[in-house]
Formats: structure tokens, sequence, C-alpha cells
């Protein structure tokens, strides 16, 4: 016999209700859409009320809300990543290639917009951050990024940078 999910309706007390109705009237979207804890998947505002955001879905891939607490050297923030499970994947630090799309995407700032409206952080432009991809010369390096440097560079797998979890959406059932 094949378990199937079964989904409660949303409880939400009399001031969320009239949060959501208010929200819905003004019909407002995000740029992009925002996946719940509870499996939702949307970019209406008002679905926000009463559930849990997990991130920002952009070109396939959830960013999470929040970068790593600390800096950390490569091997670190894949582990540190890996230990970050939604639906029951592992995330990563997303490949050069993604963040590469992300950087060079007109848009991009209003994912940070987002993520602060849903109380992340902001991808701060400034910061350096860890990818999963390796140099393929070299197994000492790996990629980092950064938006305001314009780009990415190798770096030494034991210089310290923050991460921020990716899960990669093609591989999930979502």
């Amino acid at each position: 016999m094949e378990k199937r999910e079964v989904k409660l309706p949303l409880k939400r007390n009399f001031r969320q209700k009239l949060r959501y109705y208010w929200l819905r009237l003004k019909d407002e979207q995000y740029k992009y859409r925002v996946l719940y804890a509870d499996g939702t998947v949307s970019r209406e505002k008002c679905e926000q009320i009463g559930r849990i955001p997990l991130g920002v879905i952009f070109e396939n891939h959830l960013i999470t809300l929040k970068d790593s607490p600390q800096k950390m050297t490569w091997q670190e923030a894949q582990a540190y990543c890996q230990s970050i499970k939604i639906m029951n994947r592992s995330c990563e630090a997303g490949t050069k290639s993604f963040w590469e799309e992300y950087m060079y995407d007109r848009d991009n700032k209003a994912v940070s917009e987002i993520l602060v409206s849903l109380g992340g952080e902001a991808i701060k432009p400034e910061e350096k951050c860890w990818a999963s991809s390796e140099a393929s010369f070299d197994g000492g390096l790996a990629w980092i990024w950064c938006y305001a440097c314009y780009g990415q560079e190798l770096n030494i797998k034991a210089d310290l940078h923050t991460v921020r979890p990716v899960l990669d959406l093609a591989k999930t059932s979502l």
C-alpha cells in the first residue's frame, strides 16, 4: 500500500487571518518564488502568513535564508551545507556556474530583498563566499564568489570565508 502525504489545512489565528485577507486583496507578489516548510511554493506575499519560510527559489535552486554563522574553510563549508537538510535533502554550497548566473542577473537584488522580508539575511555584496566547485587542475584550490568583486576567483581551501547553503531543486521531487 502506497503511503500518501496528507496536508492539513493551515491554521491561522484571527490576526493572521485579517493580515492574510488584507495582503490577498492587495494581490502583492514577490519577484521570485518562496518555499515554505510545509511544501508550499508561491510568489504571493499573503502565503507567508502562518508559514515558516525556507528560502527563495532562483534558477531552480533554493537559496536559504542565512549565511553560515562564521567563516570556515572550504571543507568545513561543504560539511556545514551537507548538515542543512531541507525536504530530506542535503544542501550544497552552490556550484560556480549557479553563482555566476546569480551575479550576472540584472534583478538579483530582489532575492536579497525577499530574503530580508522573510526574516533572513541579505546576500552581502562585499562578502566572499565559497562555492562547491573545486579547481580542476589543483586539489588545493576551490572557487569563491563575490558580487561586489564582479566575479569569481580561485582560493586556497584553507582560507576562511562564509557559505550560503543552496538546494538544487532539480534533484528533488518538488
